[in-house]
């Protein structure tokens, strides 16, 4: 007798899942020698990107400070750009310069480079000094120093890439002058190939480059953490500075927030997100997290004020631990808030998705409109549970069908 005959069962599966945007997945944008058809990889540890970028590249080092933190991201993402930026600095003397012998030391992908002046030097012997001390060794760092006469011209090959640091900033100021070459262009057609990530990383942080990606990040509802070596950000005053910091809070960016380090290689952004972006949206807090992999700084009190006044990020040591602070946006609000706001959005419109498109019929009756309300409020309690939202604070209200 078959089976069939006693009783008749009828498995059905729904359509499965939805694919939603990777609030844990970070994307750096970079790949500009890359010959790739595709405009993104993906790589789920260091070992497999090497594969592609060798050690010593900046997607490398980026990559190894997203994957270097516990937790960390399950999988990283690389945009390959196709407009090439031409990395540039000017190197400016202090204007109090010295009053004895003094050396002024720069350093360049791991090696420094010293002037050494007699006392009171002018500015115009200074930039001469170090612009000589950098020619000497082109072909050691691949960058080639003018003089300028009042800063020191230092610039790239299109498409390279070089860490720079001044090892002082109370005698020399540092900052990346190149143009953006496109970054919204590259962006815009990463984004049309996959939609699949959250938080933008990018290696050639000008002024200018910056901004062009703030704006974009601003329009197509990413998270952006962009690290500045610029030392007018912490060495100038919020009133009339016009560094980057101070522009990413003037146009009111709420999804980019600026971190500084003196140092372009150190990767504190990268690092600060893998730390951050495993942890379930609306649960974390961004500041004081202690980062794997990345020196701590020290600031003077007037350092502090001007990066707190410009709503900037830094990590220094505070009884002995390495931490992160501060943890907000240009426009002021926290970076945890803008994440769990995000994904309580996708959130609510997946649940409401899946329960239309896995039902048969949802009517539109009283009864119909409390499952939408049970969808709504089971969402609304996750993020309750993970502290993002105050417990006893939601009410979920259904108008009557009429």
């Amino acid at each position: 007798m078959p089976l069939d005959d006693i009783a008749v069962i009828s498995i059905s599966t729904s359509g499965g899942g939805l694919s939603l945007p990777g609030f844990g997945t970070p994307l750096i944008l970079g790949g500009y020698s890359k010959a790739w058809a595709e405009r993104v990889r993906t790589y789920t540890n260091l070992t497999n990107l090497a594969v592609d970028f060798a050690a010593g590249t900046p997607e490398y080092a980026a990559a190894a400070a997203l994957f270097s933190q516990n937790p960390r991201p399950s999988q990283v993402r690389v945009g390959r750009g196709t407009l090439k930026p031409t990395q540039a600095w000017k190197i400016t003397p202090a204007g109090s310069l010295a009053q004895a012998i003094t050396d002024f030391k720069v350093r360049i992908g791991g090696v420094t480079y010293t002037f050494t002046s007699d006392p009171t030097p002018t500015a115009s012997e200074v930039v001469a000094g170090l612009v000589a001390a950098i020619n000497a060794a082109t072909g050691t760092h691949g960058l080639t120093a003018s003089n300028q006469t009042t800063y020191v011209g230092l610039a790239a090959a299109q498409g390279a890439w070089q860490s720079v640091e001044v090892l002082d900033v109370n005698l020399l100021s540092l900052e990346q002058s190149h143009a953006d070459p496109g970054v919204a262009t590259d962006l815009a057609a990463i984004q049309l190939e996959t939609s699949d990530w959250y938080a933008l990383v990018t290696l050639f942080n000008s002024k200018a480059y910056v901004v062009a990606a703030a704006a974009w990040v601003e329009a197509n509802e990413k998270l952006y953490l962009a690290q500045s070596q610029e030392t007018a950000i912490i060495t100038t005053a919020e009133a009339g500075a016009t560094d980057v910091a101070k522009a990413v809070k003037d146009a009111a960016y709420a999804r980019t927030a600026v971190v500084y380090d003196p140092n372009n290689g150190s990767f504190l952004d990268a690092a600060e997100l893998g730390r951050l972006l495993p942890e379930d949206p609306g649960s974390e807090t961004w500041a004081l997290k202690t980062l794997a992999g990345v020196t701590a700084r020290t600031f003077t009190g007037t350092h502090l004020t001007n990066l707190k006044a410009k709503r900037c990020g830094w990590y220094y040591t505070v009884a002995g631990r390495n931490l992160t602070q501060e943890g907000k946006v240009g426009a002021g609000e926290w970076i945890d808030t803008v994440r769990g706001r995000d994904a309580l959005k996708v959130d609510l419109q997946g649940r409401l998705l899946l329960r239309l498109a896995d039902a048969k019929k949802i009517p539109y009756t009283d009864g119909g409109a409390t499952i939408v309300q049970g969808e709504i409020s089971a969402g609304l309690d996750l993020f309750v549970r993970r502290g993002f939202i105050a417990e006893g604070s939601v009410v979920v209200t259904v108008p009557k069908v009429k």
